[in-house]
């Protein structure tokens, strides 16, 4: 994990080599159409003013699936990445279906495709061909549209910044981290109770309206977990329980 770029920030340094134990993780990152399935079955995550509870204003700020119609995805974009979604909803959503957010070192396992040290899921040197960055196309686009990685997985940069289990911790990879390493707790007991937790949550890879430096493998940023915008989606991971 992590890089020994120059130009990288202080919270990527040095690289770190981190176990993980065998895990599935989806192709693409969750639909508009996937998680309307969601909505329907899970009617207090909805935007209805008559489901929008005190409560669960808590788990979502105001802008919290902006761009839908009274709980209707955006036409014609069934099959691109849901925005707008906060990290409770992830976490929601994932555990709907028996997965869970990715940890950092899974997330980051996955997006280099075997790739060791490289900047990109495709090597060193950038490609408009293979990512959608940069505001080049202005929004997002279709899961499929781009080519995969190495392990068959679509848009780990690019697209959508993906949502993961983590807290930040800046000096992340200042000493050895282990197996299946994830900050602040356990991953039993973030899952288990994480509409307890109030503390900021680590995206990664990057989005349609990123900036360069920003699609590397190794970037991270952290995010309130209500926080929702138009360049922020998610995908699941499931161990294999081996």
């Amino acid at each position: 994990m992590g890089s020994d770029d120059l130009g990288s920030d202080k919270n990527e340094i040095p690289i770190q080599t981190v176990y993980v134990r065998e895990f599935y993780i989806d192709a693409f990152p969750v639909t508009n159409i996937e998680f309307k399935l969601f909505l329907d079955k899970n009617p207090k995550w909805k935007t209805s003013k008559l489901m929008d509870g005190f409560t669960m204003r808590k788990y979502r700020d105001s802008d919290y699936l902006k761009t839908w119609d009274r709980n209707k995805f955006p036409a014609g974009k069934e099959d691109h990445p849901v925005t707008w979604v906060s990290w409770y909803a992830a976490m929601a959503y994932a555990q709907w279906l028996g997965k869970r957010l990715p940890t950092e070192a899974e997330w980051e396992k996955a997006a280099r495709g075997g790739l060791d040290g490289e900047k990109y899921p495709w090597g060193n040197s950038l490609d408009k061909s293979l990512a959608n960055y940069g505001i080049n196309l202005g929004s997002t686009t279709p899961i499929r549209h781009y080519p995969p990685n190495n392990y068959g997985i679509y848009d780990m940069v690019g697209n959508v910044n993906e949502w993961c289990l983590d807290n930040r911790e800046p000096d992340l990879y200042q000493s050895s981290q282990g197996i299946n390493h994830v900050m602040d707790d356990t991953i039993q007991n973030i899952v288990k109770a994480y509409t307890n937790i109030r503390k900021k949550r680590i995206v990664r890879g990057g989005s349609w309206h990123t900036a360069v430096k920003d699609l590397r493998i190794s970037y991270r940023k952290d995010l309130p977990p209500t926080t929702t915008a138009s360049v922020t989606g998610f995908r699941c991971v499931k161990p294999t329980n081996k």
